[in-house]
């Protein structure tokens, strides 16, 4: 954000599940912020310990590591060059490779977002 730089985030993790984006444009989506509040007023109503920074020890499966990196690399293609639309902008999907159905979240931008509701960002943050 602070360099206004559009950014892919996906990856194979947690066994047998992949996340498939979001893709951040800065200023134009919802940012990582905003995906971070959506998760904890999701998590907020349940009664469920939200563990952030953490790491499980389990490994990914690799080839569901190179789904997501093909979907993802497809995504960047699209922002690098303009040929269409971000598919993953202010949306995340979550691939289970044991049926292939793949679960959507779609995020909107945070009215109340202190990182993308500005044109500029903060050199502090």
């Amino acid at each position: 954000m602070k360099l206004n730089k559009p950014h892919i985030i996906g990856g194979g993790y947690t066994g047998h599940i992949g996340l498939i984006g979001p893709t951040i444009i800065p200023f134009q989506g919802a940012c990582w912020n905003c995906f971070e509040r959506k998760y904890k007023n999701d998590l907020k109503d349940h009664h469920f310990d939200i563990l952030l920074n953490t790491r499980k020890s389990s490994g990914a499966v690799v080839f569901l590591s190179s789904i997501i990196a093909n979907i993802q690399a497809w995504d960047g293609v699209r922002v690098i060059t303009g040929i269409g639309s971000p598919l993953m902008l202010n949306r995340k999907g979550f691939l289970d490779l044991d049926t292939l159905k793949i679960d959507w979240e779609i995020v909107s931008k945070d009215p109340n977002c202190e990182v993308c509701q500005t044109n500029s960002y903060d050199k502090n943050n």
